[in-house]
């Protein structure tokens, strides 16, 4: 008598649905990096937008005019190769290229545009100030993360102490430890300046103007790894190939004994 073949179907199909998965789980992230290189200069009043690289930015109002419903200049994009915009706002050094501003205490939203969940790597950034500034740092910035699935991540980083010249300059690929694979629906981006031993920039503990900041050079990423929705159809369209090759499957015939 002659023995019956072993059936490989669900086994095939399993290590295709787990080669698939695997492939998923491990996709590349698309990297961008936000330069501001191809926004022509501009001034930002509170709540006013712009898009860079896939990414929006929303100019926020500080606390005392937020609090007030006060409409201000809370931000700007800035060429250091104008004199003008030198003059006015403070260039720091060690960064030539174009870099957005955030002004009179205000900060700015960043998220993606298409609102997908992305990670936050690296960005450069500086102190703006037009007086020469003495001692070590003048204050902080401070970023804070709102996590796609829920709950937020705070990171505060010194600004740079001045030259000989009391001047300020860019810290370059600062690294974001604590945001590491944190998926963000959103990040809020503002300053701080250190007065009697505190970081201040509140309603509270007001900065009177002087939390200003300058970022440049943002990297961030997005996840290759489908959306919720996209798994459940890959899914399903497993299981519809699993049933189309379980319905092609010879049915067994009873064994004839002589």
């Amino acid at each position: 008598m002659k023995s019956s073949p072993i059936t490989t179907h669900g086994g095939a199909r399993r290590l295709l649905a787990a080669g698939v998965l695997l492939a998923a789980a491990t996709a590349p992230a698309m990297a961008d990096v936000l330069t501001f290189d191809q926004q022509q200069p501009t001034m930002l009043m509170g709540g006013d937008t712009l898009l860079d690289a896939g990414y929006q930015l929303t100019a926020l109002e500080g606390p005392y005019t937020a609090a007030n419903g006060i409409s201000s200049l809370s931000g700007a994009i800035l060429n250091p190769a104008d004199p003008t915009s030198c003059a006015a706002m403070g260039c720091p050094a060690g960064d030539g290229s174009q870099y957005y501003a955030g002004l009179n205490d205000g900060g700015v939203r960043l998220n993606r545009a298409d609102g997908k969940a992305f990670q936050l790597t690296s960005l450069d950034y500086a102190f703006l100030t037009l007086s020469p500034v003495a001692g070590g740092a003048p204050g902080q910035l401070v970023l804070t993360g709102t996590r796609a699935g829920g709950g937020s991540v705070t990171v505060a980083l010194d600004f740079s102490g001045p030259d000989a010249g009391g001047n300020l300059g860019f810290i370059g690929g600062a690294q974001l430890g604590a945001f590491a694979g944190a998926q963000l629906s959103r990040v809020d981006i503002s300053a701080c300046v250190y007065l009697d031993g505190a970081c201040v920039n509140s309603l509270d503990s007001p900065a009177y103007g002087q939390a200003q900041f300058a970022l440049d050079n943002i990297g961030a990423s997005v996840s290759a790894v489908p959306e919720p929705s996209a798994w459940l159809s890959l899914l399903t369209g497993l299981g519809g190939l699993g049933l189309a090759a379980r319905r092609r499957q010879p049915q067994s015939k009873p064994a004839v004994t002589a």
